[in-house]
């Protein structure tokens, strides 16, 4: 029957995730466009936008660069170049740009014009997460991204996260989507991009959210509770690995999917993340075998499970130390390891079932249901189907055979019970007369226990400890050790041998045996357990332990370990000239010992005690001269505070000098200069110069951090550049001189600076410049924005960096607004950016305005949108207008 409710379950399970509803077969895009014209979201239900898109590799093309200019009066559509078509969702690796794969590293552009049925509202995306950065637009707007898509690696930064937006209805859509992927073996809309109903999707987000969170806090409910399972009960290691294998599911659970886990923590790295699904999935595997190895020890071998152990540890060791292009290639390894284990356990389980172990039928049914999945999830990594992932809620299933299967072990438990309760009264009865024995017994050692925890003098101790010991069990030979806390020795506390010679005494009143010596002594401290052993011809002894029989004359070892709080703190050592040492007396020196240790630690600390106190008495006094010398250094620390702060006061009025226009700009350009340091000084610095008759040389550069750092920097810069300012030479090669010369003098300092260089030529009415690194530059030219992009890597990365000059026209009448990123890089109390962009158009807005009234309007914006907070980098804004 419970075979038979699992089978039931399986059915249910399968045909919810599996099955699909006979419903209308959704249009498919082609050649970049998708047609929903007759399609009812309502009725027909949500639209997977699949096929045929546009696709742009080596190309991040934004809305604005699918259209002609404005000027344009029949306002066409124009197509950029390298213009293919691809399947999505799907891998880019294997598509052929000219002929040769492209491979899965790089940067493409997809496009789809998505044509929506009349009247459509309400409407929204639902967004997988896409390999391994995105950025989404939908009707010109910028609605969804997952991390920061680059053209490059350095500007790039991976990030998954499923989104669902809500968009804007109308006619038809145009959405675009750029797409980097620098870190994984596949690259590209791996996942699919679903339109429909904002309430569906909604609901439908919410309703797989609710399954997940359930499902991870049912999986870390049944971890947690077989690992105290274990705790109780050690001997049965199957709770442990059942345990570790619900924990381990559940943070696959939390990782994937929904990625729950990310939500709840996005400040953390992505790539942490991203060996948390790979190491959650690679250790199912071996925690699984395990489990089954526990549970049926003489089906599944020793060998077999070594075996998957050694293939899976270095699939785990490249999860843990290469990048993510590197180990992201081992997950089909992994899953051909995975079936062949997987077969492996259905047929050891088949065994099991042969050989009439209990519970075996309910876990193969529910190790099947689990194959199942598992081969679902493999192929929907393969990109072979589109089912999701089903491993966590097949687990459940194999979770509910496992719970049969305990129920099975605890009933055969209770037949057991019964069957011993048949002779429970014959055994009451003996175990009762010993019980009164031992309480006799119990009450005599409590008696002497209280005497020994009467007294506080460790040698009052353990003489109560010697007369105990020889009065009742005929002991004649005490030899007590003690282990000091801060040595690695057991020290001689007492020695007492009635008859032993003059040598004998000295040698054991002075021993000192280290614990990382060979002897019976040192190892009875390690196992803390009591030790006898009768001297025999063949016995192997070490040197110490030679010369213990030897001074001593014993005929075999008796050690007595001390233990309190799984520490040992000393040994008793006893011998008689009996050598009948029973059992039964081994159990009652055990339980003397056990009784005792307290007193004897709380009297060993009574003594440290009154040692710490009078030392403590001894560094008060220290102290107090201490806190004197403390009050008389903070006075003159107050006086150097202020000489620092009037220094900075200086340094700062040092720094605006350098800051510098000539004078002579100002006949034919306009300049309007605002420079807002962080602290007193800040790491900002500009020059505007007259090359020559006709040439203006602009230079601002932004070292990196704040404060006086920074502004020492720009004082190193100021050096190299009055150097080299007045040299007619074009600005890319300025600037790797000061790279050059930068790095040779300032390499150790481990600093780096952005800066721009632009050549105004009045005569030719030409822009020519070279960036490293800096913020792009907004020149308006007949109320057209140009940016003027970085043309090389920042200073002081590394020697003979090549830099490349552009040239623009710059006439009469344009504007050039030149800044560092301290204008745009401020983050709000919502940890939203000010942004490039947001710049930008507030620049273009007030056109009109004065250069001056435009800069004040951009700082006060920015001060509206940060709402109190602090600036967080030093702010440098140029305004220059040629006349």
């Amino acid at each position: 029957m419970m075979i038979r409710g699992i089978l039931l379950i399986a059915a249910a399970v399968f045909s919810i995730f599996c099955s699909l509803p006979d419903q209308k077969k959704p249009p498919l895009a082609v050649r970049g466009v998708l047609d929903l014209r007759h399609w009812d979201f309502e009725k027909d239900g949500p639209v997977t936008l699949k096929n045929e898109w546009e696709f742009y590799w080596k190309q991040l093309l934004k809305p604005g660069d699918f259209f002609s200019d404005i000027a344009n009066s029949k306002n066409e559509t124009r197509t950029p170049a390298l213009l293919t078509h691809i399947q999505a969702p799907g891998r880019w690796n294997e598509h052929n740009i000219n002929g040769r794969p492209i491979g899965a590293q790089g940067f493409a552009t997809y496009r789809l014009k998505v044509i929506l049925p009349h009247g459509s509202t309400d409407l929204a995306l639902k967004i997988s997460d896409q390999q391994s950065a995105y950025q989404l637009f939908w009707n010109g707007r910028s609605i969804s991204s997952n991390g920061i898509v680059g053209p490059d690696e350095e500007s790039f930064r991976p990030f998954f996260m499923p989104v669902t937006v809500a968009i804007n209805a109308g006619e038809a859509g145009e959405l675009i989507v750029q797409i980097a992927n620098y870190q994984l073996r596949h690259g590209g809309m791996v996942k699919p991009i679903v339109i429909g109903k904002a309430a569906a999707l909604f609901k439908e987000r919410d309703r797989t959210r609710v399954i997940e969170g359930f499902l991870a806090g049912a999986l870390l409910i049944m971890g947690f509770y077989h690992l105290a399972l274990f705790f109780y009960r050690r001997k049965d290691r199957s709770a442990l690995w059942f345990g570790l294998l619900c924990l381990t599911m559940a943070v696959r659970v939390v990782v994937t999917g929904e990625r729950l886990l990310i939500e709840a923590f996005p400040e953390e790295t992505w790539l942490l993340f991203l060996k948390l699904e790979y190491l959650s999935m690679y250790s199912l595997v071996p925690l699984f075998s395990l489990f089954m190895t526990s549970v049926y020890p003489s089906e599944f071998v020793v060998f077999g499970l070594r075996l998957i152990l050694l293939y899976i540890s270095p699939i785990i060791a490249a999860v843990l130390i290469l990048p993510p292009i590197l180990f992201s290639h081992t997950l089909l390894p992994f899953e051909i390891y995975a079936l062949a284990v997987m077969l492996y356990v259905i047929i050891m389980l088949i065994y099991a079932i042969y050989h009439g172990q209990r519970g075996a039928p309910l876990i193969l049914t529910g190790f099947l249901v689990v194959t199942a999945a598992a081969v679902n999830d493999m192929l929907y990594n393969q990109f072979l189907i589109g089912r999701g992932f089903l491993l966590p809620v097949s687990l459940f299933v194999f979770i509910f055979a496992q719970s049969g299967a305990l129920a099975n072990r605890i009933a055969s438990i209770f037949h057991t019970v019964e069957e011993l309760s048949v002779n429970l009264e014959k055994n009451v009865l003996e175990r009762t007369r010993d019980l009164e024995a031992a309480k006799r017994a119990t009450e005599k050692l409590n008696s002497i226990t209280r005497n020994i925890n009467s007294v506080a003098n460790l040698t009052d101790v353990m003489s109560f400890v010697m007369v105990y010991l020889e009065k009742e069990f005929r002991f004649t030979d005490f030899w007590f050790l003690l282990k000091e806390n801060n040595e690695n020795t057991l020290n001689t506390f007492s020695y007492n041998s009635p008859g032993s010679s003059r040598e004998s005494y000295d040698y054991f009143k002075n021993c000192r045996i280290s614990l990382t010596e060979n002897s019976l002594l040192c190892a009875t401290c390690k196992t803390q357990k009591i030790l006898y052993l009768p001297l025999e011809e063949k016995t192997k002894l070490s040197e110490i332990d030679k010369r213990i029989i030897e001074t001593g004359k014993w005929t075999y070892f008796l050690h007595i370990p001390f233990v309190i709080h799984d520490a040992t703190i000393g040994i008793l050592c006893l011998h008689t000239k009996s050598n009948q040492i029973s059992e039964d007396l081994l159990e009652k020196l055990q339980n003397f010992a056990n009784q005792t240790a307290g007193a004897i630690s709380n009297s060993k600390m009574f003594k440290e005690v009154q040692n710490a106190r009078d030392e403590a008495d001894a560094a008060k006094i220290i102290a107090e001269k201490q806190s004197q010398a403390a009050e008389s250094l903070n006075r003159q620390l107050n006086r150097n505070l202020k000489l620092i702060q009037k220094d900075l006061s200086v340094a700062k009025k040092i720094q605006e000098n350098t800051l510098s226009i000539s004078s002579e700009s100002l006949a034919v350009l306009q300049i309007v200069a605002s420079y807002l340091p962080m602290a007193e000084v800040g790491g900002d610095f500009y020059n505007i110069s007259k090359l020559n008759n006709h040439t203006y040389r602009v230079f601002l550069a932004d070292a990196t951090g704040h404060g006086v750092q920074a502004a020492l920097m720009t004082m190193a810069i100021k050096g190299i550049y009055d150097n080299c300012k007045s040299w007619e030479m074009d600005a890319q090669s300025i600037l790797e001189i000061i790279n050059n010369d930068f790095l040779n003098k300032y390499i150790s300092l481990n600093s780096f600076m952005t800066a721009i260089l632009i050549d105004l030529d009045i005569k030719k009415s030409r822009l020519r410049y070279a960036s490293a690194g800096h913020p792009a530059a907004v020149l308006f030219n007949n109320n057209e924005i140009h940016l003027l992009p970085r043309t090389g890597k920042i200073i002081g990365l590394m020697k003979n960096t090549g830099y490349q000059s552009s040239e623009m026209d710059f006439k009469p009448g344009d504007l050039l607004y030149i800044f560092t990123d301290g204008v745009f890089e401020e983050f709000n109390a919502e940890n939203e950016e000010f942004g490039d962009e947001r710049l930008h158009a507030i620049l273009k807005r007030n056109m009109d305005m004065s250069m001056k009234e435009n800069i004040e309007n951009v700082l006060e914006e920015l001060d509206q949108f940060l709402n109190g907070r602090e600036k967080q980098d030093d702010i440098t804004i140029l305004g220059i207008e040629y006349k």
